[in-house]
């Protein structure tokens, strides 16, 4: 709901500029080089499943951590040359990082026996996740008016993810197991995905104008001590300076 309501309220702005701005200027099929930068929100939350060791006793528990990633703000820039006609090359990069302290269920052994687990909850300290995309993208661009143009691009994305994984053990106390507050390690993983886009530009100048970027992006990766695969990405929105060459 809140990803329509973000998408209704960008179109709904865009179309008050398209009906009411002077014609300032004029967008012509001269212009080769397009540069774009955008501040975007992205709608994905990841959701990070993992299950690891918990020494304890001289024997092994285990920490487990199911939760969703919160999402963040995005950075991102693109460049594109066009090569014929409508048809535009080009590659971009984008960066969002969160974090958040999730929940988790500790199984500790029992220090009196084998098959006595306890059981413990507690919550992590911050988990940070990152996300780097370098992506490549081919687009195809289109004048709606003089000053309104649309693209639409897709193409191979390369994602380096970056995600904390906390770690901890099991000791006694006073008599009392106690589950020590988990530490995090940071894990750097790699994968290559997919994107897919609309991109709505308004010029405001011969070579300056804005945008709204509506944009979808997949991967997939796994972690050290994962029980299911992270799928990274998600629904982009953003707006941001528009130039062209």
């Amino acid at each position: 709901m809140k990803l329509l309501q973000r998408l209704v309220g960008s179109m709904c702005g865009l179309a008050v500029i398209l009906t009411t701005a002077p014609a300032l200027a004029q967008t012509t099929g001269t212009d080769r080089v397009f540069v774009d930068m955008n501040i975007s929100v992205q709608e994905g939350n990841p959701r990070l499943a993992v299950a690891t060791p918990l020494p304890a006793f001289g024997r092994e528990g285990t920490l487990t951590v199911d939760d969703e990633v919160p999402g963040g703000g995005l950075f991102d820039v693109s460049a594109a040359v066009k090569v014929r006609g409508s048809f535009a090359l080009g590659a971009g990069y984008s960066f969002t990082d969160s974090g958040g302290s999730p929940p988790f269920v500790a199984v500790v052994p029992s220090p009196i026996g084998t098959n006595l687990p306890l059981t413990t909850t507690g919550v992590t300290q911050e988990l940070r996740h990152a996300e780097q995309v370098l992506y490549l993208k081919a687009s195809w661009m289109r004048a709606a008016t003089d000053r309104f143009v649309y693209a639409v691009s897709a193409g191979p994305a390369v994602f380096r993810v970056e995600q904390d994984i906390p770690f901890t053990s099991g000791v006694m106390n006073n008599g009392i197991v106690t589950v020590l507050a988990p530490s995090a390690t940071t894990f750097k993983e790699s994968t290559v995905g997919f994107h897919v886009g609309l991109d709505l530009n308004y010029m405001i100048a011969r070579h300056v104008g804005g945008g709204v970027l509506l944009r979808y992006t997949r991967g997939s990766v796994d972690f050290p001590h994962s029980t299911s695969s992270m799928t990274v990405g998600g629904v982009q929105i953003g707006v941001g300076l528009r130039t062209r060459f």
